[in-house]
Formats: structure tokens, C-alpha cells, sequence
């Protein structure tokens, strides 16, 4: 016997108004929305269908609303958005980001700290 977590309604009701904030931000003031959604693999966890809920409000945004959705278990995210049984299926291309790099990270931290006009110490001397 498997356990499926059951969602609160009201939690339901709350997630629902709030994946509708795009669209109501649209209807008011006639500006696209950039919705970014990290670690999107966890919906998987917290019930089966809640990826379903999801695409039944952002279904209908069309130009009130760009999404990313963005998760570090690929093999959860391909579930999501690779199994024809989905309901997020095929609505997503991935994007694999490589990691930043030791001299690239170090630059761009350095660069921050010397507009601010902070002293970053030591802390980027073995970056070089």
C-alpha cells in the first residue's frame, strides 16, 4: 500500500491565487510577468497531481506570463516534463547550465566588492 500525501484545500486555494497573480498583474497594468519556479522537482513530492493544478491555472495566461522552471535532479525533472502521462508534458525544453568557473565566479565577486567600495580581503586569493 503506497501513501499519497493528501493537500490541505485551503493550502490549494492559497497556491491557486498565487500561481494567478501573473494574470491578474496583466489584466491590471497590460505587463508580462517572468515566473521562475526553483527546485520545481519537489512538486513531485508533494503530491501527484500537483503538477496538474499548476498547468490548470498557467494554461491560460498566454501573454500575461513567461516560465522557467528550474531543478538540480534532472531525472525528476525529465519526469516531469518527458512522461506523456504528465500533465506538464512536453511544455518545457531543457537547458543544462554548466558550472561557473573558479576565475569566472572570482572575477564577478571581486568586481562586487570593489563597487561597493568593500574590501574582500583574502578570500578570492586562491581563485587566481
Amino acid at each position: 500500500m503506497e501513501f499519497a500525501p493528501q493537500l490541505d484545500p485551503d493550502a490549494v486555494r492559497r497556491l491557486m491565487a498565487l500561481l494567478d497573480l501573473p494574470l491578474s498583474l496583466y489584466q491590471r497594468t497590460g505587463r508580462r510577468a517572468l515566473v521562475i519556479f526553483d527546485e520545481f522537482q519537489e512538486f513531485l513530492q508533494a503530491g501527484d497531481r500537483l503538477d496538474a493544478l499548476v498547468r490548470s491555472r498557467i494554461q491560460h495566461h498566454g501573454d500575461a506570463a513567461s516560465y522557467i522552471y528550474a531543478g538540480s535532479h534532472p531525472g525528476l525533472m525529465r519526469e516531469l516534463f518527458a512522461k506523456r502521462e504528465r500533465p506538464l508534458y512536453g511544455q518545457a525544453r531543457p537547458l543544462v547550465l554548466r558550472p561557473l568557473s573558479v576565475a569566472d565566479l572570482a572575477d564577478y565577486i571581486g568586481q562586487r566588492f570593489e563597487e561597493s567600495a568593500r574590501d574582500v580581503g583574502e578570500a578570492l586569493d586562491r581563485c587566481s
